[in-house]
């Protein structure tokens, strides 16, 4: 079981056909989900509101599956890597994938746009650097060493902080929406490979 947890553009629709790649290439069943505010869901965006639907997928896809919330493989891509660390922060995953995150928004925000101060004056943070002490197992992050949107940089402050077991997997010329490739992929296939059996 895995929950996919997707960037800021798109909606389920868009991102329907990673699940389905997932689902054939690994064997997985994949709930990919909208966020408030997202797609044909109702709401506006908020960092609370977006965490709590991450939450609320989760808790979902495991009573689906009758399995514990820190049996499911989360995966997050930008935006939805923050969501995902939060997800496996406070209930545990069977292991999570990080595609070209950020270690915190205000982080990204400093690099655009650091005369306003984001470190002090920003109220959405999503500090994934300081969530995922809080969790311990196995870890992937692939990012590009071309991504304009979110710095390499801050992919690497994110790795420093995880705690357990990790593997980072660089993308050599890749901007922030470009495909990850297929030493990505190899590494995809050797992660999930590797995990733990689900009881």
């Amino acid at each position: 079981m895995a929950l996919f947890c997707h960037g800021n553009a798109g909606s389920v629709a868009s991102w329907s056909e990673v699940g389905r790649q997932l689902s054939e290439r690994h064997h997985l069943t994949v709930l990919v989900f909208d966020y408030r505010g997202y797609g044909q869901s109702e709401g506006s965006p908020t960092e609370a509101g977006v965490l709590l639907d991450g939450r609320a997928a989760q808790t979902w896809l495991a009573r689906h599956a009758g399995i514990a919330k820190s049996d499911v493989l989360l995966i997050g891509r930008s935006l939805g890597g923050a969501v995902a660390v939060d997800l496996a922060a406070n209930a545990g995953a069977r292991g999570l994938v990080l595609e070209s995150t950020f270690s915190s928004l205000p982080d990204v925000a400093a690099v655009h746009a650091p005369w306003l101060m984001p470190q002090w004056n920003m109220t959405q943070r999503l500090d994934s650097a300081a969530k995922i002490s809080k969790y311990h197992g196995p870890v992937l992050q692939c990012h590009g060493d071309a991504d304009r949107l979110i710095p390499l940089e801050l992919a690497r402050k994110l790795h420093t902080a995880i705690p357990g077991k990790k593997r980072f997997v660089l993308i050599p010329g890749a901007d922030h929406n470009d495909p990850p490739g297929k030493a990505y992929a190899q590494a995809l296939d050797e992660f999930i490979e590797a995990l733990p059996e689900v009881p």
